[in-house]
């Protein structure tokens, strides 16, 4: 059994825009290092000091447009029960939400989710799904990931 690289990404390593992603696997094993720019975190935690760290960061680049660090991006967090419908979104601005320890959230915000997942490439929005069990994952939306990120150590199972 050989691996072969897939021709569609020779000359370009990155993920296509507008992707789906889920990132599985046990907790410290670095799911969270992923670049991004214009940035919807859903989850529960954010009053965690890596939270944070990165809003201090998006801050800091947007403060001054005379800087050459400067960048036209945006961080927000919202909780699990304030997901707007993907439609809501300017579709002129591409937007990455990441939906973080969601896994266990009742169905509900599961079918709220869905649909970053399957028809929030037609609004500009590429989508993560961060979980430790990647079984857990609902259907849909393991089946509308462009790519899967399995990191060793744990959520295979």
């Amino acid at each position: 059994d050989e691996v072969k690289p897939s021709k569609k990404y020779q000359d370009d390593p990155h993920a296509a825009w507008p992707f789906r992603i889920i990132v599985t696997g046990a907790s410290n094993l670095g799911k969270r290092n992923v670049k991004c720019d214009d940035v919807i975190l859903c989850g529960h935690h954010f009053n965690e000091p890596k939270y944070g760290i990165v809003r201090n960061f998006y801050k800091y680049l947007v403060q001054d447009k005379s800087k050459l660090y400067y960048e036209d991006i945006t961080f927000s967090t919202l909780t699990p029960n304030k997901i707007p419908d993907p439609k809501k979104f300017n579709v002129k601005r591409s937007k990455l939400t990441i939906f973080e320890d969601v896994c266990s959230d009742p169905l509900a915000i599961q079918k709220k989710i869905i649909p970053y997942f399957s028809k929030g490439r037609h609004e500009n929005i590429s989508s993560i799904y961060v979980s430790q069990k990647f079984h857990r994952i609902p259907t849909d939306i393991r089946e509308n990931a462009t790519h899967i990120v399995l990191f060793s150590g744990g959520g295979l199972t």
